[in-house]
């Protein structure tokens, strides 16, 4: 069996997609599987063991939907040849994965898509009626028709599954979390050289900065949320969207907060999880996610987080976070509530977060799903 996947951005500043890919990837070539990944772009994300990467660079005249002239011929090529292959697409909106789907199709190649996210309700309204008018144009004269045949749509979350059965309302969903690597992760605290780390008042937030995100409700409700000066926010990730970030910088300043809200930027390596393992509570509001990898790291890191509903995290508060919905009041009250737990509750929230993603969010328990997937498609 081989699995290729197909995205357009495979690089580090791309988000939680292309982490996602990589980790379907190493995870299953380590089970024996044969595994290449072709994308349109690629920077510092590191080559993996067992993996073969193709890129294909994009085309002056073709650079916004990720098109060449290459293109068809290489997924052609790596496609067609061989037997029991298997094309798992990444995202649904550019030519890479438009293109290979019509090439599995004439050749009979089981497909896989995995939207991550991108065609989740709120991102077809938030740019306005115009964004969405192009979005249903394309969706429904070019996407969906090829889209259509594919073997499996992928859900990460149930959320996720509601929304894509309503696109897909005669194709086979099935449902895989995102997950994360607990022994990755407990090597790099290794690492660190402090195990026991004595926790400070700070609410960290981790991302891209990005409306999505909802780091603007998050200042505004540390700003309100009448904590103790004591309380800091921290705010960690690269700048994504042009503007927002200045309007953020605002916004700290109209709260009256300057002096206790940093911006970090990007923030890799050992120095990510010494902030994970550091801070008191994550905070992650956002409009909506596919479970939100930040999640489970803060989890893996014993640090209890605060999302939303619409990360689809439905059994989050079971494991010692707590879930609210994107708006200010909302997140001022968990506020609140998280920067009141005594230091034994916390910890035992922080145990009890780990245990959970041990449990149904790590890389031991879902690469099993991903083999038992990917076998149902070999005939």
């Amino acid at each position: 069996m081989k699995i290729i996947h197909v995205l357009d951005e495979y690089t580090s500043s791309a988000g939680g997609l292309p982490a996602a890919v990589a980790k379907i990837a190493q995870h299953t070539a380590s089970c024996g599987i044969d595994v290449e990944i072709i994308c349109t772009r690629h920077d510092s994300l590191p080559m993996l063991c067992g993996v073969s990467l193709e890129v294909v660079k994009p085309s002056s005249i073709g650079i916004a939907w990720g098109w060449s002239f290459r293109l068809a011929s290489v997924l052609r090529k790596a496609i067609a040849t061989g037997q029991q292959r298997i094309v798992h697409l990444h995202g649904v909106w550019k030519a890479p994965q438009w293109i290979a789907a019509r090439i599995a199709k004439q050749f009979g190649v089981p497909v896989v898509i995995t939207d991550h996210g991108t065609l989740d309700p709120w991102l077809w309204d938030y740019k306005g009626q115009l964004q969405r008018w192009k979005k249903e144009i394309y969706w429904n004269w070019i996407a969906y028709p090829i889209f259509r045949h594919a073997s499996v749509i992928h859900a990460i979350t149930s959320r996720g599954s509601k929304c894509l059965t309503e696109l897909f309302p005669r194709q086979r969903i099935e449902e895989i979390p995102n997950a994360v690597d607990l022994d990755e992760i407990s090597n790099m605290l290794e690492k660190t050289g402090e195990s026991d780390i004595s926790r400070e008042q700070i609410i960290l937030f981790v991302g891209r900065l990005d409306p999505q995100k909802g780091i603007d409700i998050l200042i505004k409700a540390f700003a309100r949320a009448a904590l103790s000066l004591n309380w800091k926010l921290v705010i960690v990730g690269p700048n994504r969207v042009n503007g927002y970030f200045d309007l953020l910088k605002r916004l700290v300043i109209d709260e009256k907060i300057s002096d206790r809200v940093s911006f970090l930027g990007q923030v890799y390596g050992i120095e990510k999880w010494k902030l994970y393992r550091k801070v008191w509570v994550l905070a992650a509001p956002s409009h909506f996610e596919s479970i939100s990898l930040v999640n489970l790291e803060a989890a893996a890191c014993q640090t209890s987080s605060i999302t939303t509903f619409e990360t689809g995290l439905f059994d989050w508060e079971q494991g010692g976070g707590l879930l609210i919905s994107p708006n200010v009041e909302m997140l001022i009250a968990a506020l609140r509530r998280a920067c009141s737990w005594s230091d034994q509750e916390r910890k035992e929230r922080g145990k009890t977060s780990l245990e959970l993603v041990r449990r149904r969010y790590s890389w031991d328990v879902i690469v099993k799903q991903w083999l038992t997937l990917y076998q149902s498609l070999i005939i």
